[in-house]
């Protein structure tokens, strides 16, 4: 029974980061990701994964599943959307960090 409460607890941190994520609250994502990770070791000392097998345990599965695509289809989102803004930033820098010889420099 152990077992079915950590998967559980398990199912819920990872519904609740991806509504975290959903929502862009970072901290709040990252210290359910480290709960998250601090279960994780829980249930892998426990090493029973019977509670899997059962059609309740295959259902959590498939929302686990469903939750972490949410989550890397944000986290994917947000990097994209990262990278547009620094090769925005280098575009901007590149054009305008060079010095601007001809339009002030009138010493001949």
């Amino acid at each position: 029974m152990m077992a079915n409460s950590l998967w559980q607890d398990y199912c819920f941190l990872t519904r609740e980061m991806a509504a975290f994520i959903a929502r862009q609250e970072l901290d709040m994502f990252y210290e359910l990701q480290n709960q998250r990770l601090q279960l994780q070791g829980m249930i892998d000392e426990a090493a029973d994964y019977a509670y899997l097998q059962t059609q309740q345990g295959q259902q959590m599965i498939r929302e686990v599943q469903a939750a972490d695509l949410q989550i890397a289809t944000h986290l994917r989102g947000k990097m994209n959307r990262l990278s547009q803004q620094r090769q925005v930033r280098q575009a901007y820098n590149a054009a305008y960090a060079a010095p601007q010889r001809g339009r002030t420099d009138f010493s001949g």
